[in-house]
Formats: C-alpha cells, structure tokens, sequence
C-alpha cells in the first residue's frame, strides 16, 4: 500500500508513505484571541516551525489533513519558494495556490470559526493549552475526491 495512516491514540497521526515514516500532531483548539496574528504569537509559532493553524471552516473532511501532511513531508526539500514552513503546510493542506489567498481565507476564516486546527509536521510539537488532541475519523476517499484532486494540482503548481 502506498499510503497508510495509523492514529494510535487521538492526537497522534503515524503517516507511511511510499515506503518512508512521518510523525505529525494535530489537536483541535478554541480561540483565546480574536486577532489570528495574536493567536499565532500564543502558540509560539515561527517561520521554521512546520505548524500550521487552519480554521475548521476551511476543512472539509480529514483526508485534506493527511494529503497536506503526506505532501509536505515527501516534498518539503523540494518547495523552497515558500520559506514559511507552517505557510507551506497550511497551502498543501487547504489547496489554495496563492499565498495572498491563503492569508486572507485564513484570516477570515479565523474570525468567523470558534475553534481551529493545530497541524503540526512534527511529532515533538506540545498540545496547547487551549487545545485538546484531535481524532482522525474514517473517511470515505471515494466521496472526498474532489479535495483530493485540488490539492495534488496546487502541490504539481508548486514544484
């Protein structure tokens, strides 16, 4: 199988992919601020760190979350026009082509979600604690095509 996703506790994503491991985080968390900028300073983000916040408006099922994290750790050496480590995760996990797009989209999304994901490509990164671990649920691949399609182009745009 070339892909295969194990979640042995929620919180945890162990991610096999074309025959390579990947840890990664993701916890569902409730907003302490209401300016997205305060919020990201809160959680002690920086451009190197490959963590990503994504309002929930913006997710529509957790197939997007596994392709973003999948992506970025297959292609992550290879996109390096996107410096921002956590900009970069965000794009692959949303689909949008532009980084213009995804600031305004997740700053709009933002204020009008009461919670939002923490994505973390890294299994060291702490949950916060305005967050709880969030649990992967099974998806129908069949059904959520269309996401997955948008973001493999936005992934090709990028290399």
């Amino acid at each position: 199988m070339v892909l295969e996703v194990r979640s042995p506790k929620p919180g945890l994503l162990l991610i096999r992919y074309f025959g390579k491991e990947f840890e990664a985080r993701i916890y569902q968390c409730w907003k302490k601020n209401e300016d997205i900028d305060a919020e990201l300073q809160d959680l002690g983000l920086v451009p190197d760190l490959p963590v990503a916040l994504i309002p929930s408006k913006l997710v529509e099922n957790d197939v997007q979350l596994v392709q973003g994290l999948a992506h970025y750790y297959m292609n992550k050496n290879l996109l390096t026009r996107i410096r921002h480590k956590g900009l970069l995760l965000a794009t692959l996990v949303t689909g949008f082509k532009q980084l213009k797009d995804l600031l305004e989209n997740l700053r709009v999304s933002y204020s009008q979600s009461e919670h939002y994901l923490v994505v973390a490509a890294t299994g060291g990164f702490p949950r916060p604690s305005n967050c709880s671990d969030y649990e992967i649920r099974k998806t129908d691949i069949a059904k959520d095509i269309t996401n997955i399609v948008k973001n493999v182009a936005v992934l090709l745009d990028l290399l």
